[in-house]
């Protein structure tokens, strides 16, 4: 019997419009976290594989001595549940080759194994006119060479060149490899050799400066145990990282990327779920009077419970299915007009997007509708004779209490960050409790302003002070609505141009490495003949830190020994590249101390902040290297903050001028090169066979693709936040449609024209826009500070026109909203209004 009643009173509240907005909510939520986990994930995993091309696989183990398989290939078994992970072995090392007279200084890659596991290695073999994809090394007794060191060596594709003790033959020329070292340091032309040839090379000896590594690739799924396991098991001189690894502009992009796209989907389902909760609780207050009617005729309170808890979950099951299939539709959608910018072969969005999903649509649905439907079933009969029976209790604090755990819960089951999660409710909470204060403080100040109580603006005015304790809610969710969106428009738009600035037009594309103290002169001359832009040309020396404050260090850098060491203070666990400067380098920022003063030289040295605070190194301590068998000593003068994601050289020591003159240096720079400018690294390389020259504007083409996918899919959550901002607009409006249908009969009663209520009306909406924007900017750039400052790592400005921009776009957006909001309202006549109330 309940269920057909139940199913009537559905069918009335649909076509009276009562629950489009719960509807909506749902459906919204349930899209978001669909749509939003689904692309995000998809298109992580998209950019993810494609970066991962920069080091030829998704993770790599890296050592400084040969790696024993014996680490690993118990966990690459099927039995460990790592089935499809593929591996291959890789040896660098720099050398010299000669072909003749000729020769060249190398760097060597000997490979082992289905080589590269992500991206593409592209090799013209000889007799073919057209490049072609290869897995795998070259064959024995053969290397691969790229096009420059063809002319560097005067040789063709087919002679014979000389590594140590053995001749290789020519066999092909590198087009394109996908492990270019971001490293400035690891330069020279590639040379790629089968690893089996390279005992009978002889140059790998004792001593020798070499790099083992060994490539994985996967899904995350079946490198899971790989991930988890295998960090355990490291030496102290052994390295496991990803691309999102390091201080390389594309594993920063990437991870601001992903915490914006986390941070950005939170927002737009919080902003969902507001929505629910205030369309509930105006759901269950103008049932109240049916309720109390239905108790006045014996109708059990269970069966009540039944009817409102069917049309819940019939609501809930409709929104989730709509919200699923727009949710999916708009992911592919959004993929297909990115399809020229995302690889094709994208995974599908798997199944945990699809039970988040689900799971968030039912938290909305219940939680947020739990308090509105307790308190619907606990209206007494008596408010059938007493309109306020029924309107006390502690309803108000359990709503709240149970809004914030529904908001904590969809906030951790999304991010799978507790840490996270934590942060975002408590801050949230801070600046809601500090956004309704303030908005109760401009609501009063604004009545005692208004002097002219007979005009639309001050009845206006008037209302807005008289609903306060309605309207504080109302308008810190629209603050808060105005200052996520703004949040987001702004970060995404100085994300982008952030990453921008980083690779400029002109920004350097090529590096030069080993030039020798006196070709300095001749390498400047030529590089200003044909007008090239380069950077100041650094001088080099290596050293190790081998003390602080007299006190030895150890040469551990694995993460667990990190903490603590027996054996002495922390230290780097590599030779440091040092250099000596008179002024500050671009991209370097003083925080602590001084720069020296022209003409000074003492060997005072200067340390980035970083590595300064990783070893708790201060100002005036005393840091001893070891460089080339002698040692130095030089205090600390100052700290220096510095931007590694520019393309230039940078530096964790700077030495203040003649403190490092008596050793050997040689010379590094980066300049930029056109295309059709590709012959001057020939010319160049001819002059000077010993200086190497890193071409790096392969990669530069590859982070800028990078960078426009990952705007793409900003662009795409932005719209998504937008349409749930809106929505709340849209639910605070119509939760005051009693009250305001009760003014407006009483304004009309007492001779007040239907202009005079229609501007009152939309001047209250254009008030609220503008104190909620008001609050809105001045909580944004707080907002912006936190999150750019301690999640994203990025520099903070402030944004001085901020308040005045929300206020307006506040006054348009909620004036807007409000009216079209109310316009059913606005086109009734007195007495329709008269009997709705009665």
């Amino acid at each position: 019997m309940w269920v057909k009643v139940a199913g009537r009173l559905l069918l009335q509240e649909a076509r009276r419009g009562e629950l489009t907005v719960i509807f909506l909510a749902i459906a919204l939520s349930v899209l978001a976290v669909y749509s939003l986990a689904g692309f995000s994930g998809r298109i992580q995993a998209a950019l993810e594989s494609r970066s991962s091309g920069f080091l030829a696989a998704d993770r790599v183990l890296e050592s400084a001595h040969p790696i024993d398989p014996a680490l690993y290939e118990d966990l690459l078994t099927p039995s460990a549940g790592t089935r499809g992970v593929q591996s291959a072995r890789l040896l660098q090392f720099q050398t010299m080759v000669y072909a003749g007279e000729q020769y060249a200084l190398v760097n060597v890659k000997a490979i082992e194994g289905p080589y590269p596991l992500r991206g593409e290695l592209t090799v013209r073999q000889n007799g073919s006119d057209s490049p072609e994809d290869w897995k795998g090394p070259p064959p024995a007794g053969q290397v691969w060479l790229e096009e420059r060191l063809l002319g560097a060596l005067k040789i063709a594709a087919g002679d014979w060149i000389e590594i140590g003790n053995t001749k290789l033959q020519v066999g092909g020329v590198l087009i394109a490899q996908p492990d270019t070292s971001f490293s400035i340091f690891r330069a020279g032309p590639t040379v790629m050799m089968n690893q089996v040839d390279v005992d009978a090379t002889g140059v790998v000896l004792p001593g020798s400066r070499l790099t083992y590594r060994v490539l994985f690739a996967g899904s995350t799924e079946a490198r899971a145990v790989l991930e988890s396991e295998l960090p355990k098991r490291l030496a102290p001189n052994q390295e496991w990282f990803g691309i999102k690894d390091g201080d390389s502009p594309l594993a920063a992009a990437l991870v601001r990327a992903e915490k914006f796209l986390l941070l950005a989907s939170l927002l737009g389902v919080v902003l969902a779920a507001t929505a629910i909760a205030v369309a509930s609780r105006r759901y269950a207050e103008r049932h109240f009077d049916p309720v109390a009617v239905f108790k006045t005729l014996g109708v059990p309170r269970a069966t009540l419970r039944h009817i409102f808890v069917f049309q819940l979950a019939v609501l809930t099951l409709a929104g989730v299915i709509v919200g699923l299939g727009l949710g999916f539709l708009i992911q592919e959608g959004a993929l297909w007009a990115m399809r020229d910018a995302v690889p094709s072969d994208l995974p599908p969005p798997g199944l945990r997007p699809l039970g988040l999903a689900v799971l968030t649509g039912c938290i909305c649905s219940m939680l947020f509708s739990l308090t509105p439907l307790m308190r619907l079933l606990a209206v007494p009969p008596l408010r059938v004779i007493r309109r306020d029976a029924g309107m006390g209790g502690n309803w108000h604090w359990l709503a709240l209490s149970l809004t914030g755990l529904s908001l904590f819960l969809l906030t951790a089951l999304f991010s799978g960050d507790w840490i996270l999660s934590i942060s975002l409710f408590a801050s949230s909470v801070v600046i809601a409790m500090t956004l309704l204060a303030l908005s109760y403080v401009f609501m009063a100040l604004g009545r005692r302003l208004s002097t002219d109580h007979g005009s639309a603006l001050g009845l206006a005015l008037a209302g807005l002070y008289r609903r306060a304790s309605q309207n504080g809610i109302p308008i810190v969710s629209f603050a808060v609505a105005l200052m996520l969106l703004l949040t987001i428009v702004i970060l995404r738009e100085e994300m982008i141009q952030e990453w921008r600035n980083q690779l400029p037009e002109g920004a350097p594309n090529h590096f030069l490495v080993n030039v020798a103290p006196e070709e300095l002169a001749a390498v400047e001359a030529l590089l200003a003949e044909s007008s090239v832009e380069r950077s100041d040309l650094f001088p080099m020396v290596r050293g190790r830190l081998s003390a602080i404050n007299g006190e030895p260090v150890t040469d551990k850098v694995s993460k667990d020994e990190a903490q603590e060491s027996a054996r002495g203070r922390q230290g780097v666990g590599r030779e440091l590249n040092l250099t000596w400067r008179e002024s500050l380098p671009p991209a370097n920022r003083l925080v602590e101390g001084k720069w020296w003063a022209p003409g000074d030289d003492h060997p005072g040295v200067s340390v980035e902040q970083r590595i300064a605070q990783r070893l708790k190194i201060k100002l005036g301590d005393q840091l001893t290297f070891l460089i080339g068998g002698e040692t130095l000593t030089a205090p600390v003068t100052s700290v220096r903050e510095v931007d590694w994601n520019t393309l230039q050289p940078n530096f964790y020591m700077i030495f203040a001028p003649g403190a490092l003159s008596q050793y050997p240096a040689s010379y590094i720079g980066a300049f930029h090169l056109e295309p059709e400018q590709k012959s001057l690294i020939n010319r160049l390389l001819a002059a000077h066979p010993t200086v190497s020259v890193l071409e790096i504007d392969t990669i530069i083409r590859q982070i800028q693709a990078v960078i426009d996918q990952v705007s793409l899919a900003l662009q795409y959550i932005m719209l998504l936040v937008v349409g749930a901002s809106v929505l709340v607009l849209l639910a605070q409006t119509q939760a005051s449609f009693e009250d305001r249908r009760q003014e407006m009969v009483v304004l009309r009663t007492l001779g007040a024209g239907r202009a005079f209520i229609h501007r009152s009306i939309t001047q209250e909406f254009v008030a609220m826009g503008v104190l909620a924007g008001l609050l809105a900017g001045l909580a944004t750039d707080l907002t912006l500070f936190l999150v750019q400052t301690y999640l994203l790592k990025m520099s903070w400005s402030p944004h001085p026109g901020l308040a005045l921009l929300a206020a307006v776009s506040g006054a348009l957006v909620v004036g807007a909203a409000g009216r079209w909001a109310c316009r059913s309202l606005l086109s009734r006549s007195a007495q329709q209004q008269i009997r709705e109330l009665v």
